[in-house]
């Protein structure tokens, strides 16, 4: 069910900017959460991942200076697992981040992003 707009953006990721630019120019109302200091819950995050073809996995940033620090690469997880993580690392989050409650967009893609505004 469609729902009201969630993004979770980092101010200064040049990705969020456009995706917030994005959601500004659409007049779509959203509510805009720093993914850092109000990052998605354990909860939020087992029901975005639901959304999204991929899982958990589509929210791990691989390239992020934090995935380096706990050399994590090559490391497989299990979905709950990552979850888990993801939920005690937001620095771990790809961005932006952006629901509607029925849909979730990953990273800046703006034909995804604008598929999901036109719903």
């Amino acid at each position: 069910m469609k729902g009201p707009i969630i993004a979770f953006l980092y101010p200064r990721c040049t990705s969020c900017a456009k995706a917030k630019t994005d959601l500004l120019r659409s007049g779509a109302a959203f509510q805009e959460r720093h993914i850092r200091k109000d990052p998605p819950t354990r909860t939020e995050l087992a029901e975005l991942a639901s959304m999204h073809p991929h899982g958990a996995r589509a929210f791990l940033s691989q390239r992020s200076v934090r995935f380096r620090e706990l050399g994590l690469a090559g490391r497989e997880f299990a979905e709950e697992e990552l979850l888990d993580l993801l939920a005690r690392e937001p620095n771990l989050l790809r961005r932006p981040i952006i629901s509607d409650g029925s849909s979730v967009v990953v990273g800046y893609d703006r034909p995804a992003l604008q598929a999901l505004l036109a719903r």
